[in-house]
């Protein structure tokens, strides 16, 4: 996937969307959805994030460019 803007990903982007909200309200929680888990065709580079309050957060083609030594515990099953 060259094309981030391109329609597949976008309509990719929106199922990602679609299922992560509906196992959210089914469940109480789930922050996140990569492609491979709806079975979307090839393993496409697409992450959904959700966090409490906050729009979600599409990573097409994602590169990790710097880091930092900071780290902290998230835990997805937890109850908002």
């Amino acid at each position: 996937m060259a094309d981030s803007t391109a329609p597949a990903v976008e309509a990719l982007v929106q199922d990602l969307t679609d299922t992560a909200s509906h196992w959210r309200d089914a469940t109480d929680y789930g922050r996140a959805i990569a492609a491979p888990q709806i079975g979307a065709g090839a393993l496409q580079q697409v992450i959904l994030l959700r966090l409490p309050g906050k729009p979600a957060w599409p990573l097409v083609n994602p590169n990790i460019v710097a880091r930092s030594s900071e780290t902290m515990v998230v835990w997805d099953a937890s109850k908002r």
